[in-house]
């Protein structure tokens, strides 16, 4: 919950410093909401890793900035003498609320990881950075160090404020993101409702909670609360921002510049996540460059509307781009670094792959997934951006098929060698990686439908649609619609909050659950051996080591009683005498897996064969406890003739 709340602190009170948005009167409040969440992220990274200041000082900071922002607002609300109540009623507030609501039922909230990026990436990462109590301190040991760090940074914040690890704290932040998507969705509905004669304040927020429900059911842009913590969501999230603020600029009359800062903001913030926003650039420069053309007379126009819009759209990406630069200056060049793969040793390398069959198995597998995810949605979506570019508005189409094939391109560039021979034969999560694209086009594409449509129906030949829409019968069925997509959002949420704290209604890996189980047993039963660095032999025969990545993971800070930290040694997990079952088992003889067993301090098994058990049985002080192997774990001891052994003990106990 804590989480939940610094969060939304963060979104609402940095977004007191930006400037609201206003189309033919309509307030944008969902741009400055999500706008204050991208300052809050661009802060926390300034002050702790540029400026180097203490994680526990630049947190503190940034929540009491936030915190004065949020007091300013309720202040000048409170000052105000006619004060819109419409604020209150709009998707922000009451999404939240529900999400409140959500995690009182259920008693709180938690978060167990379940993809394995997460353990060795993301939340992962940020674990690391919180024990260390300084980013610097273990920057050049990250895994992927090169990765711009505001994801990480952002999920370790509540944990600053507490002063612990919770990872449920940190659960709340794609959600508390998605709300600003959904806010700048009901505004725009809104405004393009109040072109319509006759119809009321009323039925407009009635009508406009209809198609952002719409929208959210539909999961446009995924599901309202994510049930991961992965980085593909802020991308689409920050991406669809702005390529909506850019696309609403020909509508923005005299303020189409603070719609250019916006989306300046959100392609910065996009890049703070992940670098492949970069990708985004250079359909973003086309875009700018059509609408400095749009509307203007003269070269001297033309010239000032480009050059503002190139500062206003790409300073803040420059800015951030050239900070990590100077930060990452010192460490050792990443395989992943964009300009290491334009090198021409790089090329060079690229050039003897097999390029063509890679190009024919990368394109079939991105057309495969396209054809089944969420197809009809897609299907709309390219026409609603064709419609609109027949129409003369062809800058939304542009954004979208500029990034689409700029990021396919570049997806493909890396599998051709950054990503090393073992993902140029299996292709990288294509499925994950699609989707961002896809949902982001699914994002931009309903926002243009709902453009296209209402200002169609806002035509001079439709002027009475107003009305109509008034009608006591419409509004009757307007009303239980929204009740019942309300009543199924706040069910959706629901499942979500229960999902990400126990995994309830997903197929994880029963490893994860495994591996924590393991460490646990470990403190328990180890703690009080005085052992500085006890080893756990995870054995989990013919299958992949990703339980190790688990297991170290929560193994991360573990202290004893006297706060000394215990640091956890990992071995495994997968063992033969014969020809090894895959790339992850070891051939290793009998006696060297009798040694191997007898240097480990505690015995996990998660999956055994007749082998093993053989070379474990003369170890175990009570054989019957191999009858079941999985059902216990065994504890170092030393015998009564002084030779060693294992101790059975239950892990159901």
């Amino acid at each position: 919950m804590l989480g939940l709340f610094a969060f939304v602190i963060g979104f609402v009170g940095f977004g007191r410093l930006l400037p609201v948005l206003s189309l033919d009167g309509t307030r944008l409040y969902g741009f400055r909401y999500f706008g204050g969440g991208l300052l809050f992220v661009f802060a926390f990274y300034f002050l702790h890793i540029i400026l180097r200041i203490d994680l526990s000082i630049s947190a503190w900071l940034v929540m009491g900035s936030a915190g004065l922002g949020v007091l300013w607002s309720l202040v000048d609300y409170l000052r105000q003498s006619e004060r819109d109540i419409h604020q209150w009623l709009h998707p922000i507030p009451l999404l939240i609320l529900t999400a409140v609501g959500c995690i009182l039922v259920n008693n709180g909230i938690g978060y167990l990881p379940y993809s394995g990026d997460e353990f060795t990436n993301w939340i992962g990462i940020s674990r690391q950075i919180f024990m260390a109590g300084n980013y610097a301190d273990i920057a050049d040991n990250i895994w992927l160090y090169g990765y711009t760090p505001g994801w990480r940074l952002m999920l370790l914040f509540p944990w600053v404020l507490t002063s612990s690890i919770s990872e449920g704290n940190s659960a709340a932040l794609p959600f508390v993101m998605m709300v600003g998507l959904a806010g700048i969705l009901y505004d725009i509905v809104r405004w393009k409702l109040s072109a319509l004669p006759g119809i009321t304040e009323r039925r407009m927020s009635i009508f406009a909670w209809g198609l952002t429900l719409i929208g959210l059911s539909a999961q446009i842009a995924g599901p309202t609360w994510m049930r991961n913590l992965l980085i593909e969501q802020p991308q689409i999230y920050t991406l669809s921002v702005c390529a909506i603020a850019i696309s609403l600029i020909p509508y923005a009359k005299n303020s189409g510049h603070i719609f250019a800062f916006y989306a300046g903001l959100a392609l910065a913030g996009s890049y703070m996540f992940k670098a492949a926003a970069l990708s985004f650039a250079p359909s973003v420069g086309l875009a700018i460059l059509i609408l400095s053309f749009t509307g203007s007379s003269s070269w001297t126009e033309i010239s000032r509307r480009l050059i503002g819009f190139v500062i206003l759209v790409f300073a803040p990406v420059v800015v951030c781009l050239l900070s990590w630069k100077w930060y990452t200056h010192s460490f050792p060049p990443a395989f992943l670094s964009v300009f290491q793969t334009l090198s021409s040793e790089y090329i060079a390398n690229a050039l003897t792959m097999d390029w063509r069959d890679l190009a024919s198995r990368f394109s079939s597998a991105v057309w495969a997934y396209i054809t089944v995810y969420k197809w009809p949605l897609t299907v709309f979506s390219l026409l609603a951006l064709l419609g609109s570019a027949v129409r003369g508005r062809i800058v939304p189409l542009l954004l979208w098929a500029g990034f689409f094939v700029t990021y396919m391109l570049a997806l493909y560039w890396y599998h051709l060698g950054a990503l090393g021979s073992y993902y140029f034969d299996n292709l990288n999560s294509v499925e994950r990686f699609t989707r961002i694209p896809l949902q982001i086009l699914h994002t931009l594409g309903f926002v243009i439908a709902v453009i296209e449509i209402l200002g169609l129906m806002a035509e001079k030949r439709l002027a009475g649609i107003g009305t109509i829409l008034s009608g006591r019968t419409i509004g009757v069925l307007s009303i239980l619609a929204v009740a019942g997509l309300g009543a199924y959002q706040a069910k959706q949420i629901m499942r979500s909050v229960v999902d990400v704290t126990t995994r309830a209604y997903q197929n994880v890996d029963p490893g994860i659950n495994e591996a924590k189980q393991a460490v646990e047993a470990a403190i328990r039963y180890l703690q009080d051996e005085r052992l500085n660095n006890p080893t756990i032999l995870i054995i989990s025969q013919g299958t992949h080591p990703e339980v190790l990545n688990y297991a170290r993971y929560f193994a991360q800070g573990l202290r004893r009683k006297g706060g000394k930290p215990i640091d956890i040694l990992f071995d495994g997990v997968s063992w033969t005498p014969n020809e090894p079952v895959n790339t992850w088992q070891h051939k290793i003889s009998a006696n060297k897996m009798r040694a191997k067993i007898l240097a480990s301090d505690m015995i996990w098994p998660i999956k055994t064969d007749p082998w093993i058990i053989s070379v474990l049985t003369p170890l175990v002080g009570d054989p019957a406890c191999l009858d079941k192997p999985l059902d216990n774990f065994f504890i170092r001891k030393i015998q009564g003739d002084g030779s060693p052994g294992y101790i059975c003990h239950s892990k159901a106990n």
